[in-house]
């Protein structure tokens, strides 16, 4: 899998225009330990960093060449590697007056602080180095077997995803989505996570679906918007998931599920309609007033009646899918 993760482009870069001074600084905050050294000289700037996190570090304990750019006067960005249980991972932080801003892995965007002309404390520093070895470890057994289960905050499997050089299959059920089949997706990426579209069921106005891949986290979500929220739907990546058969069981008892929750919330809201559905004119003239809609009743086809003086609600997928397979008549007054 080391082919996705690599690097496209590394090159050494010299800036003679650079605000930072030579010597060493550093900044330690949260989960973030970084240390700088710069040296001018006549011919421009070099920059090597040290940096460690939980889940990343720079490798084998060296100073790493960075690639310093110069956006303004006072404003620097520098690119350096690190190493994680995924695989070689860049990462790019600001540096303007003294005060450092560092992506974060979580939802947060960044760590920020002011830098300090000192080193990192050398023992400290060595443990945390320690640490993350250990984990960058176990995670590369992780990896290199590529196949995880996705489960709910309740530890629920509702789905797998399996990766290679190439991309991800994706097999999911859960009670907002599902793939009847097994999916093949390329991997698109954005920062600290990985974009993937497939298609899913239920599906309207021919859209894909979205996934975030949280790769140094093994998180996946579903993205509301095109920032990450702690909103989002999400999933844990759990290592050696269930065989493909268990997963198709899994699949089958949701599908079963839903089929009774579609129901169940069909007739619940038709009956909800009762009040308003009284008289032939209001039963008629319902599914014109625009309620068909809302994303409740996309998908559906729906029809009423006035018959024996009440209102009689005719119900079908337009495309019978996953959560849109109810089809049969329903009443706002229980019977």
């Amino acid at each position: 899998m080391g082919g996705i993760f690599a690097s496209l482009l590394w090159l050494i870069f010299s800036c003679t225009d650079t605000s930072l001074q030579s010597g060493v600084s550093s900044f330690y905050g949260e989960d973030v330990w970084f240390e700088m050294h710069v040296d001018n000289g006549i011919t421009g700037s070099t920059v090597c960093v040290y940096f460690a996190t939980s889940v990343s570090m720079t490798p084998d304990g060296k100073c790493v060449e960075a690639v310093l750019e110069s956006i303004t006067d006072d404003t620097n960005r520098l690119r350096f590697l690190t190493e994680a249980g995924v695989g070689e991972v860049e990462y790019t932080v600001r540096i303007q007056n003294g005060v450092i801003k560092i992506p974060a892995i979580g939802t947060q965007g960044f760590v920020e602080g002011l830098l300090q002309s000192v080193p990192l404390e050398t023992e400290l520093f060595a443990a945390r180095r320690v640490s993350t070895q250990k984990q960058i470890e176990l995670e590369r057994t992780y990896w290199a077997d590529g196949a995880f289960s996705l489960q709910n905050t309740a530890g629920e499997v509702k789905g797998a995803l399996v990766f290679d050089d190439e991309g991800v299959r994706i097999f999911v059920f859960d009670r907002h989505w599902l793939t009847p089949e097994v999916q093949y997706a390329s991997l698109e990426t954005d920062g600290f996570d990985w974009i993937v579209e497939f298609d899913t069921e239920p599906q309207f106005l021919d859209s894909s679906t979205y996934i975030r891949i949280h790769f140094l986290e093994r998180l996946v979500s579903i993205p509301q918007s095109s920032k990450r929220s702690e909103n989002d739907i999400q999933y844990r990546m759990v290592p050696n998931p269930p065989s493909f058969d268990q997963l198709k069981l899994l699949q089958f008892q949701e599908i079963e599920r839903s089929e009774k929750e579609e129901q169940q919330r069909l007739t619940e809201t038709v009956q909800s309609l009762a009040p308003k559905l009284t008289t032939d004119k209001a039963c008629i003239e319902w599914p014109s007033s625009g309620v068909l809609q809302t994303p409740f009743w996309m998908g559906y086809s729906v029809q009423t009646k006035w018959v024996n003086s009440q209102c009689v609600v005719y119900i079908e997928p337009e495309t019978v899918q996953y959560r849109r397979t109810f089809i049969g008549t329903l009443y706002p007054k229980s019977n």
